[in-house]
C-alpha cells in the first residue's frame, strides 16, 4: 500500500502539472497575438532571458537551502551546467520552432493540439534510453498521425510549413522532457535547472537575434503584456511547475496532465482571439486528444501499474 506521504507528493505533483497545463494552454493565444509586434526569433530570445532572470533569485534561495550546511561539490556544479546547457538547447529550439509554427498557422487551437503530440513521442524516445513503452503506444501513435493529417486539412492536403514546424516542436519538447527527467534523476535542483535552461537557451539565441531579428523598442513596448505573460507565467512559472511536478508525479500521469494544455490552448484561442476551429479540425483535435490520453494508460501487468 502506498504511504500517505507518497500519496501527498503525487497529489501535489499532479495539481502542479495541471496548473502548468492551464498556464501553457492560455499562452498559445498570447504567443499568437505577439506576432503582430515582434519576430519569432527576437520574441523567443527575450522570453527566455526574462524568464531566466526572473528565476535567478528563487534558484539562489533554493540552492542555499539545499546546501545550507555544506558547499556544493564540483561534480554537482558540473552536472547543473551540463544539464542546463542540454535542456536549454532543447528548450530554445522547441520554443523557436513553436513560435514560427504559430506565426504561420495563426491558430492557437491547432497549434496546441499538434504540440501535444510530444506526449506520444516521449515514450518513443524512451526506446533509446532503455524504457520499453506499452504496446498500446503504436496504435495510439498511428491514430495521432491521422489526427495530425486531419488538422492539416485532410488526407489529400500536404502539411504546410506551419504544421511541420509545430511537429518539429513536438519532437524537440519530447527531447527536453526526457532531458529534464534525466537531470532530476542525477539530483539536480529543480529551480536551479529551470533557471539554467532558460538562461542557456536565451544566451544561445542572442547572437542570432542581434544578427537577424533585433526587435525595435516600440515593438517591445506594444507586445510587452504578451511577452511578460509568456516569459514570467508560461515560461518561468510554467516550466518550473513542469520540473517540480515531474519530480513528484510518475511519468505516465505527468504526461497525461501536461497533454491537457492542448484543450486549454483551444479554449484560450476561442476566448481571447475568437479563433474557432472548423468541424474537420475539431475532429482532428478529438482524435489527437484521445490518442495521447489512451497512450498514457498503463495497460501492462499489475506489477507495472503498481510501480507507476
Amino acid at each position: 500500500m502506498e504511504p500517505a506521504s507518497e500519496k501527498g507528493h503525487r497529489l501535489r505533483g499532479s495539481l502542479i502539472l495541471l496548473a502548468g497545463a492551464v498556464i501553457w494552454g492560455f499562452a498559445f493565444a498570447a504567443q499568437t497575438s505577439a506576432m503582430d509586434d515582434m519576430g519569432a526569433l527576437g520574441y523567443n530570445t527575450l522570453r527566455l532571458l526574462i524568464g531566466g532572470v526572473a528565476l535567478a533569485l528563487p534558484a539562489f534561495i533554493s540552492a542555499k537551502r539545499k546546501y545550507r550546511d555544506s558547499k556544493p561539490d564540483k561534480s554537482a556544479v558540473r552536472r547543473l551546467i551540463v544539464c542546463g546547457l542540454l535542456c536549454g538547447a532543447a528548450l530554445a529550439a522547441a520554443s523557436l520552432s513553436q513560435q514560427y509554427g504559430i506565426a504561420l498557422t495563426r491558430s492557437p487551437g491547432k497549434s496546441s493540439f499538434i504540440t501535444s503530440l510530444y506526449i506520444i513521442m516521449v515514450p518513443v524516445i524512451g526506446l533509446f534510453t532503455g524504457r520499453r513503452p506499452s504496446a498500446v503506444l503504436w496504435p495510439c501513435a498511428a491514430a495521432a498521425a491521422v489526427g495530425f493529417l486531419i488538422l492539416c486539412g485532410g488526407f489529400d492536403v500536404r502539411p504546410g510549413p506551419g504544421e511541420l514546424m509545430l511537429l518539429a516542436c513536438a519532437v524537440l519538447y519530447s527531447v527536453q522532457i526526457t532531458l529534464v527527467d534525466r537531470s532530476l534523476s542525477l539530483g539536480v535542483d529543480p529551480l536551479c535547472l529551470s533557471c539554467a535552461q532558460f538562461l542557456a537557451g536565451g544566451a544561445m539565441l542572442t547572437p542570432f537575434m542581434l544578427a537577424f531579428d533585433l526587435p525595435q523598442a516600440e515593438s517591445v513596448v506594444r507586445g510587452l503584456p504578451s511577452l511578460l505573460y509568456v516569459s514570467l507565467v508560461s515560461g518561468a512559472l510554467g516550466f518550473t511547475f513542469q520540473i517540480i511536478g515531474q519530480r513528484d508525479c510518475p511519468p505516465t500521469p505527468a504526461s497525461l496532465l501536461m497533454s491537457l494544455e492542448s484543450v486549454f490552448g483551444a479554449l484560450g484561442g476561442y476566448i481571447f482571439l475568437d479563433a474557432k476551429l472548423t468541424p474537420l479540425e475539431l475532429c482532428g483535435c478529438a482524435i489527437v486528444l484521445v490518442a495521447v490520453t489512451v497512450a498514457q494508460i498503463p495497460f501492462g501487468s499489475k506489477k507495472q501499474k503498481t510501480s507507476e
